[in-house]
């Protein structure tokens, strides 16, 4: 008898049905693993992308916070000379005040 005349039986027929199912559902789990590994790796993107914009704008955030303050301390400086210089005057003019009011000094 040739194999395309043999007849198989309903247990033979039942386990090729069921290898086939056991392929098919390998298929599909490897084709969920892809899946799953294609959306993680797009969702890492997706997070460092974000990450790193938060990250600029952090530094932009920085960098704008230490020019305020670069430029709060420098104006703050000049407030402080303007105001030690007109503290040097108004001492020098004490100073010049006491110099014709003083009396002569004696040897």
């Amino acid at each position: 008898m040739a194999d395309s005349d043999r007849v198989f039986s309903t247990q033979e027929v039942n386990e090729i049905d069921l290898k086939g199912l056991l392929i098919l559902v390998e298929s599909q789990r490897i084709q969920f693993e892809c899946q799953l590994s294609t959306i993680t790796c797009n969702t890492e993107l997706r997070l460092q992308k974000e990450l790193k914009k938060e990250r600029e704008q952090a530094e932009l955030r920085l960098q704008k916070e230490r020019e305020e303050r670069k430029e709060e301390l420098k104006n703050e400086r000049k407030e402080r000379k303007e105001a030690f210089d007109q503290l040097s005057r108004e001492c020098q003019s004490l100073r010049e005040g006491l110099h014709l009011r003083a009396p002569p000094v004696r040897a």
